[in-house]
């Protein structure tokens, strides 16, 4: 079962309550698709989606890039992993 998952597309986390995806959630992300940023921005991107329609009709502001301003931290751990993987000459 994820950890600290959201009470509600855009909604705060239910683990600690802070704005969703919380510190906790973003690094388990960052573990998970260190391999695959690509599926991150995809996955990401469906919970915007929801998230908008959701605080849309919940009246509530929208923050489309707390969900997707971290996304670059990835791309950072992709090359830092790639990096590990090459043996030195």
């Amino acid at each position: 079962m994820e950890e600290h998952p959201p009470a509600y597309p855009g909604g705060p986390c239910l683990g600690c309550g802070e704005p969703w995806p919380c510190i906790p959630r973003r690094a388990a992300m960052l573990k998970e698709f260190a391999k695959a940023p690509n599926e991150a921005v995809t996955y990401m991107g469906a919970w915007v989606q929801a998230g908008v329609l959701e605080l849309n009709s919940r009246g509530c502001p929208v923050e489309p890039g707390r969900h997707l301003g971290w996304i670059g931290l990835l791309l950072e751990a992709q090359e830092i992993m790639a990096n590990q993987d090459t043996p030195d000459d």
